[in-house]
């Protein structure tokens, strides 16, 4: 099943010029997921949800409270990570299954983020905090709020649609806190997603009957009763917009995307290599989307074997320009031997080549000796597993070569080895 991701849920904010005491930079807010840049997904597979903000006045602020509400059935929630807009913010809380949704099929779980700068503006709550959200690395992206990682798990095969909302339980539900004295922008208007087989992904104003039934009113926005809470007060003094999205899925297998290891839907790219190599090295604990899929997509050169080095190296040839992404003619199977000698690894062979992987038999230290060399090694459950490979046009040269320095008692157990051009070179390891 394919899951092509074409969530984009928007939320722009305008800030009223009604009041003489706040700010009246415009905001934006941009919730989305990255189907406009082409990546598919489907069950088994992880997607992320990234919060934007984009505004000139973004320093000022202080703080916000997003409520968004999901199918657990079809989408598993995973992880959360605070984005660099928020870096150096006290506060960052996430509470998950609260307030549980009640009255929609289409949505029965919740993901409540609260966060500011200052910490006593929320206290955590023990019983609900989950401390396992730690800061992790950054999206490149500069005004990133926080990200969203769902696991696809749907199975269904009735809908193309897994929609993803923003809820709205309490007044102080999906809010932002900008200025001083920490002014508020609040909903005015809620947009859900129209969809059209000719034109494709549009929006609509949710209101009268979209908003009438039990359960459903949740993601039109604040209820009535809100308006009399905001009175004429001029904390209020700014309206957001909020597009609700989700996902588009397929219910059919994908065709095999040779080369795209990282499951990004782009083939053969230097990040598929490194990705590859992280396998020689972890083995398939290296694949964290889909490890059936990424496996069968390993399969660059079409020879029918997947995770092999001479796959690993033709995709390198093809990044470099040196070969096409079909399955290339067969040639004379060469020969290349690897030795320990003096706390050296020396290869002695008939081609040029173009990458080797190693397993040793113990832990120990290990050092490249060959120039503009890519290598990747670690200690794995008692062995050192190790790969070197060239991302130029590099090689390791015919005839005898001195190629690692070893720190440590061990035996050379495994050898995989590829020429330069990707074809499969027979590996003799010499007993010692």
């Amino acid at each position: 099943m394919i899951v092509r991701l074409f969530l984009v849920v928007f939320i722009a904010l305008s800030i009223l010029s009604n009041t003489a005491n706040a700010d009246s930079e415009s905001w934006d807010v941009i919730i989305r997921m990255p189907g406009q840049d082409g990546a598919a997904f489907f069950p088994g597979t992880y997607a992320e949800l990234p919060v934007y903000v984009d505004s000139l006045a973004l320093k000022e602020m202080n703080g916000f409270r997003f409520q968004i509400a999901y199918n657990s059935q079809r989408l598993d929630f995973v992880d959360i990570n605070p984005g660099k807009v928020i870096d150096g913010w006290e506060n960052f809380q996430v509470f998950i299954g609260q307030n549980r949704p009640a009255g929609s099929d289409s949505i029965n779980n919740l993901i409540q983020i609260i966060a500011s700068k200052s910490a006593g503006t929320n206290e955590k709550n023990p019983a609900q905090y989950d401390s396992s959200f730690a800061r992790k690395e950054y999206s490149p992206h500069g005004k990133e709020i926080f990200n969203l990682k769902f696991l696809i798990s749907d199975t269904n095969t009735f809908t193309s649609y897994v929609p993803v909302y923003f809820y709205w339980i309490s007044c102080d539900d999906n809010i932002i806190t900008y200025g001083q004295p920490n002014y508020r922008a609040f909903v005015d208007k809620v947009y859900n997603i129209k969809r059209d087989r000719s034109k494709g992904i549009g929006y609509y104003e949710m209101m009268g009957e979209d908003c009438g039934i039990s359960g459903i009113n949740h993601i039109c926005g604040a209820q009535k009763g809100c308006n009399l809470y905001l009175g004429d007060t001029n904390l209020y003094v700014s309206r957001l917009e909020f597009y609700h999205g989700g996902f588009l899925t397929w219910v059919t297998d994908p065709e095999p995307v040779w080369g795209d290891i990282n499951m990004n839907n782009l083939s053969n790219e230097i990040a598929d290599v490194h990705l590859y190599a992280d396998y020689f090295v972890y083995g398939d604990t290296a694949f964290k989307m889909n490890r059936e899929k990424q496996t069968e997509f390993s399969d660059v050169n079409r020879d029918g074997r997947t995770l092999t080095v001479a796959d690993m190296v033709y995709m390198i040839r093809i990044t470099t320009g040196d070969a096409v992404p079909y399955k290339p003619e067969a040639q004379e199977v060469q020969k290349a031997q690897f030795e320990i000698a003096n706390d050296t690894l020396y290869s002695k062979s008939e081609s040029e080549l173009g990458a080797v992987s190693f397993v040793f038999n113990d832990e120990v230290e290990l050092e490249s000796l060959i120039d503009s060399a890519d290598f990747k090694w670690d200690k794995v459950d008692g062995q050192t597993r190790a790969i070197i490979y060239f991302l130029s046009d590099k090689s390791i040269p015919t005839g005898e070569n001195a190629i690692l320095e070893i720190r440590g008692e061990t035996r050379l157990i495994e050898a995989e080895t590829a020429d330069y051009y990707g074809y499969d070179v027979i590996s003799l390891i010499q007993i010692q």
